[in-house]
C-alpha cells in the first residue's frame, strides 16, 4: 500500500510517527547500486558508462554527470539488498521526473504525476528479505538532481517464514571489510572458486573482502562447514562459531548451531583473500534434513578419521565408487577415509546392516558396533544384525581406503524370516561368446590384454563418460575395459567414470602451464574424447607429456591426469621439448 503526499503534510506526519513510535534513518547505509548512465533522455540503446554508486543524492545543478550530455540525459539505478521487515516511507525528489520501483511495483511515479522539484513520498511494508529496488531518471533541460532516501516508522509487520535460501553478498575493495562495499549482490551460497581472477568488476584479485547474510528460520541443528583460502569467519547472530581470520591454503572449519522453534536467527559469513589463488566452499547441513534419510559425510586425509575433515557434503546413501579415483577434488585417491551419519525412522525388529567394502569399513548404530572389519580388503561382504524398537535411530558408517580401487556398498534390510539377502553390486555379464578386456577403453589404443566368455560375471569399477566402455575387476588388483554393448550391467547407478589416463611411470617434468580460461581435461590428445575435469582460469597443472606436435599436454592436475589443448594454456616459463616425452 503507498500514496503520494505534499512536502508540508509530509513533515507533519514525520514528525508525529517519530514521536508516537520512533524512527530508524536508513539513509541508504550499506546500499550498494549499479548505475546505467544514457546519453538520451529515455534510457534508450546501451548506457555511456556503468559504474557503483553508494547512494542516489545528487545535484549537478546545470550540469551532468561526467561524460554526459548537461542536458537530455538518463539513469536507471538498481539493487539487490537485504532489507529489515518493517514498514517504509520512500521519499524522492528530482528534477526533471523519476520512478521508483520495489520488487516490480512502481511506488513513486513523476513522469505520471507531474511533480517537479517537490518532495514525494510512499508507504510500503517490506517483508525480511532481499528485495530489489529500481530507479529511473530522466533530465530534460534546466537544473538537474535526485534524491531518495527511507525511513522505517517502528511498525514491523508479522514476520514470513523464511527458510534457506539467497544470500546477500557485499564486496570490499580491501581485506578487511572497511568503508562501503564496492559490489552489492545475491548469491545462492558463498560457493566460489575464483583461482587469480577478481570476483566482480570493480573488485581487486588479491586483498579483498566479501560478507554474506542469511536468515535461518527452520527449526534444528545445522552444521557449518567452510573451506577457505584465505581468512574466514562464521557468525549465528552476534556469536561467532568459526573464527579463521589468517593467511590459509584451503583448509576446512566446522561447527555447528540450532534455530529453535518459530525464531528467525542471522548467520553471517566473513571472508578476506590476501594473495593468490582465492576460493571459499561453504556448507550448511541442516540436520532435520538429514533425519529424513539423508547422509551427512565428511572426508578426511588419513586413514584414521582423525583432525579436521577437509570435505564435507550430504548424500542419499553411503554406496560409492570411486574406482581408483577419489570423492572429491580435495581428498586423496589413496588413504583417505570417511564418515557417514543418518538419523532415520525404523520399525520395530531385527535389522540386517550389509555392506561390501575395499577397504575396511564399521556400522555402528545407536552407539552399538554392528559390524566391525576395519582393516584392508578387496571387496568382502560383511553382515550384521540388530534388534531395535520403532522409532528414530542413529546410523554411522566408518570407511577407508588404503590404495588400489575404492568403493562401498551398504544396505539394510528387516529380517521377516532369516535368510542371508545378496547386497547390491553392480556387475558386468559377458554376452558376446569371447569378448576382448583391453588395458584402455580404446580399440585403437587399448592392447589386448586377456578374453572373457560368454556367461561370466564381473564386478564392475568404472566407465566412460558416455558408458560406452566398463571397466571391470579380474581379480589380483588387475582390471580392464570392455565394450558396452557386449555386456549387461546390472545396478550401474553408482560406477565413477574412471577413463582417465594413467601413467605411472610419467614424472612432472619440472615444466608447468596455467589456464588461460576454462580448459577442458580430456582422456585422450583429441576434441571431443572424454572429459574428465575443467581447470579453471588461472589454475595450474605440470606438464607430463606431450603429443607428437606438441599441441596438445599431458597434465596432472589435482589428482587427474589427461590432455589439454595447447592453445588454450601457456607455459609459465620457457620449454625445451627435448625435455618432455612423446606420448
Amino acid at each position: 500500500m503507498y500514496r503520494h503526499r505534499r512536502s508540508i503534510f509530509i513533515l507533519i506526519t514525520t514528525l508525529l510517527t517519530a514521536a508516537l513510535f520512533g524512527t530508524t534513518a536508513l539513509a541508504q547505509d550499506g546500499i550498494v547500486w549499479q548505475g546505467r548512465y544514457y546519453n538520451n533522455a529515455n534510457l534508450n540503446g546501451s548506457p555511456a558508462y556503468t559504474r557503483t554508486d553508494n547512494g542516489i543524492n545528487f545535484n549537478w545543478g546545470e550540469g551532468a554527470p561526467n561524460g554526459l550530455n548537461a542536458d537530455n540525459f538518463s539513469v536507471q539505478w538498481v539493487t539487490q539488498s537485504y532489507i529489515e521487515a518493517g514498514n517504509y516511507v520512500f521519499s524522492l525528489r528530482a528534477d526533471d521526473y523519476a520512478r521508483v520501483v520495489v520488487d516490480g511495483n512502481t511506488i513513486i511515479d513523476t513522469f505520471e504525476t507531474g511533480e517537479l522539484d517537490e518532495d514525494v513520498e510512499a508507504e510500503l511494508s517490506l517483508t525480511a528479505d532481499v528485495h530489489t529496488i529500481r530507479v529511473d531518471y530522466q533530465e530534460l533541460f534546466g537544473p538537474a538532481f535526485i534524491s531518495l532516501n527511507w525511513t522505517q516508522t517502528g511498525i514491523v509487520p508479522s514476520q514470513p517464514d523464511l527458510t534457506v535460501g539467497n544470500w546477500t553478498a557485499t564486496y570490499y575493495d580491501n581485506a578487511s571489510l572497511r568503508g562501503n562495499p564496492v559490489v552489492s549482490v545475491t548469491e545462492s551460497a558463498p560457493m566460489h572458486f575464483w583461482g587469480s581472477s577478481a570476483p566482480y568488476l570493480g573488485v581487486p584479485a588479491d586483498n579483498f573482502s566479501a560478507r554474506w547474510t542469511l536468515p535461518v528460520a527452520d527449526p534444528g541443528t545445522y552444521e557449518v562447514s567452510v573451506v577457505a583460502d584465505d581468512g574466514v569467519r562464521v557468525y549465528i547472530d552476534n556469536t561467532l562459531l568459526i573464527d579463521e581470520w589468517h593467511t590459509a591454503t584451503g583448509q576446512t572449519y566446522t561447527e555447528t548451531f540450532t534455530v529453535d522453534a518459530e525464531a528467525v536467527r542471522r548467520l553471517t559469513v566473513e571472508y578476506y583473500e590476501a594473495v593468490g589463488n582465492a576460493s571459499i566452499d561453504f556448507n550448511l547441513t541442516h540436520f532435520d534434513d538429514v533425519g529424513t534419510g539423508n547422509w551427512s559425510v565428511q572426508y578426511y586425509d588419513n586413514t584414521r578419521l582423525s583432525g579436521s575433515p577437509i570435505y564435507s557434503t550430504s548424500i542419499s546413501s553411503p554406496t560409492s565408487n570411486w574406482g581408483s579415483g577419489s570423492p572429491a577434488a580435495s581428498v586423496p585417491a589413496n588413504n583417505f577415509s570417511a564418515r557417514f551419519a543418518s538419523t532415520a525412522y525404523l520399525d520395530a525388529g531385527v535389522h540386517r546392516f550389509q555392506v561390501q567394502a575395499d577397504d575396511g569399513v564399521r556400522v555402528i548404530v545407536d552407539g552399538t558396533i554392528v559390524i566391525d572389519e576395519y582393516h584392508a580388503s578387496s571387496g568382502e561382504v560383511y553382515q550384521g544384525d540388530i534388534t531395535l524398537d520403532a522409532g528414530f535411530h542413529n546410523i554411522v558408517v566408518d570407511y577407508y581406503e588404503a590404495g588400489g580401487l575404492a568403493f562401498l556398498n551398504y544396505n539394510r534390510f528387516l529380517v521377516d524370516g532369516g535368510g542371508i539377502v545378496s547386497p547390491v553390486v553392480t556387475t558386468a555379464t559377458i554376452t558376446a561368446p569371447s569378448l576382448n578386456v583391453r588395458n584402455a577403453p580404446s580399440t585403437l589404443n587399448g592392447d589386448v590384454i586377456r578374453r572373457v566368455s560368454v556367461g561370466e560375471t564381473y564386478g564392475v569399477v568404472g566407465r566412460t563418460v558416455d558408458s560406452t566402455w566398463w571397466q571391470i575387476n579380474l581379480g589380483d588388483n588387475t582390471t580392464g575395459w570392455v565394450f558396452g554393448r557386449f555386456v549387461d550391467v546390472a545396478n550401474p547407478s553408482s560406477v565413477p567414470a574412471t577413463d582417465q589416463d594413467t601413467r605411472p611411470d610419467l614424472q612432472p617434468t619440472g615444466y608447468a602451464v596455467v589456464a588461460e580460461t576454462n580448459v577442458n581435461v580430456r582422456a585422450q590428445a583429441a576434441q571431443g574424447s572424454a572429459l574428465l575435469a575443467v581447470m579453471n582460469t588461472g589454475d595450474t597443472a605440470q606438464i607430463l607429456a606431450r603429443n607428437a606436435s606438441a599441441t596438445w599436454w599431458l597434465v596432472s592436475y589435482q589428482g587427474v591426469t589427461g590432455w589439454v589443448a595447447a592453445g588454450l594454456v601457456s607455459e609459465l616459463s620457457g620449454i625445451d621439448l627435448t625435455q618432455i616425452p612423446i606420448e
